[in-house]
């Protein structure tokens, strides 16, 4: 059973990805997924990818994402597995934060449609990814909601996409920690007198390309309110991705892969 003997609603709604969306994904790592595969007889390549993603959307257990696809906990466990080696492989070639002037440009006038601030690139926040609890040193990952995760760094443009993540700490960690400690300031700080915005909350450092919340806004309360403007098209995004991909948040920590 695969998405391909889904018909397109049913697809969409227990997939959480249409079916040429699943069709390009298959076309994406079909040279990673080989049809032969660890547990020794053929398997096409739509299986494989109709079981990661069975699972990404629903994060039930890998037996019951089995069934669904009428394989083996033990197959299921092996797809997921690749298909997540061989979409990792890829993420550079889809999130990615641009530096040069056009995209730069166009990051800022629709950010301007969002609100007047100008020079805006992207938007930063932090989220949590639930995990099962680590064999080893499990206690970093309790973060302060009281689950197991990893502490993720999300950076967006207006159209709501992806354009960083880091998502390698502990859930404990601190935003900012994670902030200080991802890529974005080994991309900035060699450039001094760049003029490019990331909006952040209260909770990230100012720096000259980061514009923070003002803790204690006395004459800054229309700043504020403009920076929130923007800053709010983070949140949904958050709950839309958490929604498309139920592996990804609390509630279904115990049976989620790490």
């Amino acid at each position: 059973m695969t998405y391909l003997k889904m018909a397109k609603s049913p697809c969409l709604k227990r997939l959480r990805l249409s079916r040429a969306t699943i069709t390009e994904l298959c076309a994406l790592t079909q040279d990673d997924l080989h049809p032969w595969g660890n547990i020794g007889h053929g398997v096409p390549v739509a299986l494989r990818v109709t079981a990661a993603v069975n699972f990404y959307a629903a994060s039930s257990f890998q037996g019951s994402t089995g069934d669904v696809c009428s394989i083996s906990q033990a197959a299921t466990h092996y797809y997921i597995k690749d298909v997540k080696n061989a979409l990792q492989k890829r993420t550079g070639e889809f999130i990615r934060f641009w530096m040069d002037e056009d995209n730069q440009v166009g990051w800022a006038m629709g950010f301007i449609a969002i609100s007047i601030f100008p020079c805006v690139q992207s938007v930063i926040d932090c989220t949590h990814a639930a995990i099962k609890a680590p064999s080893k040193l499990p206690a970093p990952f309790i973060n302060r909601k009281g689950f197991y995760s990893l502490s993720v760094k999300l950076i967006y443009d207006h159209k709501k996409q992806i354009l960083q993540v880091c998502a390698r700490y502990p859930g404990s960690n601190h935003d900012a920690y994670v902030f200080q400690h991802s890529q974005m300031p080994q991309s900035f700080m060699p450039r001094p007198h760049i003029r490019e915005l990331i909006k952040g909350d209260s909770g990230y450092p100012f720096h000259t390309w980061v514009m923070v919340l003002v803790r204690n806004p006395v004459r800054q309360k229309r700043v504020n309110a403009i920076q929130g403007t923007t800053r709010n098209i983070i949140e949904p995004i958050i709950s839309l991705l958490k929604m498309r991909f139920c592996c990804l948040d609390l509630g279904v920590h115990s049976s989620t892969t790490q």
